[in-house]
């Protein structure tokens, strides 16, 4: 995933993840890794931006039944 290239997954962590230094690391030396925490965020969330555990999501990448909560700014600054 390129959350970076894709603005609509970038803006819902602001392109950043909460992981252990650890977790991190791991993900480096071991992809399978990685996509074990992809599995999670599937199962815990519906999160499958990829398209690669459920064929269809909405456009912010969430599967049927998970929709993320939006928040928007209707103040404007001055």
């Amino acid at each position: 995933m390129h959350a970076i290239k894709d603005r609509k997954h970038f803006t819902q962590s602001a392109g950043l993840i909460a992981t252990h230094p650890v977790a991190d690391a791991l993900c480096d030396e071991f992809p399978f890794f990685a996509w074990l925490l992809r599995v999670e965020s599937f199962r815990r969330f519906g999160y499958d931006p990829d398209s690669v555990f459920s064929p269809r999501q909405d456009s912010f990448g969430f599967t049927e039944g998970h929709a993320c909560e939006r928040i928007a700014n209707d103040t404007a600054r001055t």
